[in-house]
């Protein structure tokens, strides 16, 4: 009989607390719609804008190509417009946001610039902005005066159109038409070797070519001189990640921000900045290599200046599978129970400071992969049932 009693005592203590941990997720979950002109609606939205408010840096760690979370930012940038932030740091290089800049203002359409490019590397050349939903986001940060910050290297598919802004740039007296034609035809050839569309030798060979040197030596003037260095950067880091090395590329994330912010610091009393990147990149902490990433460097440089950062992670629950037309459900089993009270209907947001309060107060022992979430981030944000965003040129 006193087994029994134990028994029964054991059994709904669990019950209990596997009801109170489900219940803290809950209070945590606040939801939100977009209307019909493009607003966010109810207290989700509400949450996401107060800190918005609050805070100098907004960072949006994304799973890149979803629909929803691209189709959120464009609609979030009069908002963020509207509370100061006149600056967008991107996943691309800076002559990548160089050039994105430079063709809205020339009213030309990424996919006729991208066309050029398509039929020799099978794919964009700036890695990012290749979506339809991407360029409409380029589209609305151009008619709101935000200026992008390209942060990272220059992509792998970019070197063709570096070669043709050089040439471009350069005293046709100096450098002959020929040497162009003959560099661009054994770059183009270069990108067809390898599997995957992905040729691990082609940036050493670049590195090391004597006809890209020349090249380089013949256009190098005061237009081009920061287009060759973030060039020859970018082969560099390419170079090393195909070796297994991250930690070129963190750095460099870290000091482009950071000349772009000391730049930007020197005009505004503050700089307040949105912060659209990869989740990886935009964690607080360490990333999977064992390197701090740019969020953490953001979430210090927020503290240093006695201000606040809100970092977002994005987490597509129900994507439509493009080949069968079905939603599928792509959380995997450790996600589910923080994810429990996602509504597929409509936007979601956990408050995971909130959920780290509440756990504290009621004494409840969280999984380690939802105080992981909590470590890294302040927020989820779960769209509704989505799908893959468009290409603007299908490869």
């Amino acid at each position: 009989m006193k087994k029994y009693v134990l028994f029964s005592f054991l059994l709904i203590n669990v019950t209990l607390f596997a009801q109170t941990n489900k219940e803290i997720i809950k209070e945590s979950t606040s939801y939100f719609y977009l209307d019909s002109s493009g607003n966010f609606n109810g207290e989700g939205a509400l949450f996401i804008k107060k800190k918005i408010v609050e805070s100098q840096f907004l960072l949006l760690g994304e799973q890149h190509e979803i629909h929803a979370i691209e189709l959120f930012a464009e609609r979030l940038i009069p908002y963020l417009k509207e509370n100061g932030y006149n600056h967008y740091a991107a996943e691309i290089g800076p002559v990548a946001s160089r050039k994105l800049m430079e063709l809205k203002l020339q009213s030309v359409s990424l996919k006729s610039y991208y066309e050029k490019y398509m039929p020799q590397i099978n794919m964009t050349p700036f890695g990012f902005f290749s979506t339809i939903e991407e360029e409409k986001t380029l589209e609305k940060l151009m008619k709101y005066d935000i200026a992008i910050w390209g942060i990272d290297f220059e992509n792998y598919g970019s070197y063709l159109s570096i070669i043709d802004m050089l040439y471009e740039n350069s005293d046709k007296n100096k450098i002959s038409k020929q040497l162009y034609q003959s560099l661009y035809s054994y770059v183009a050839s270069e990108y067809k070797k390898g599997e995957n569309n992905f040729n691990p030798a082609l940036m050493n060979n670049l590195l090391h070519s004597k006809e890209m040197n020349v090249f380089l030596d013949l256009t190098d003037n005061e237009m081009n001189n920061f287009i060759i260095k973030q060039f020859k950067l970018s082969l560099e880091i390419n170079h090393q990640l195909t070796l297994g090395y991250w930690h070129r590329r963190v750095e460099n994330m870290k000091k482009n921000f950071a000349e772009y912010y000391h730049s930007e610091k020197a005009k505004e009393d503050t700089v307040k900045v949105i912060v659209k990147l990869g989740a990886v990149h935009t964690a607080r902490g360490t990333s999977f290599s064992g390197d701090t990433e740019i969020g953490n460097m953001i979430y210090e440089l927020a503290n240093i200046n006695r201000a606040k950062s809100f970092s977002i992670i994005t987490f597509p629950r129900y994507i439509q599978n493009p080949i069968t037309g079905k939603t599928e459900d792509v959380a995997d089993e450790e996600s589910k129970e923080l994810l429990g009270c996602v509504d597929s209907n409509q936007w979601s947001v956990i408050d995971l400071n909130k959920l780290k309060t509440l756990s504290i107060r009621y004494n409840i022992t969280l999984s380690k992969n939802i105080n992981s979430y909590i470590q890294k981030y302040d927020a989820i944000l779960i769209p509704p049932e989505t799908k893959y965003s468009i290409k603007i040129i299908e490869n």
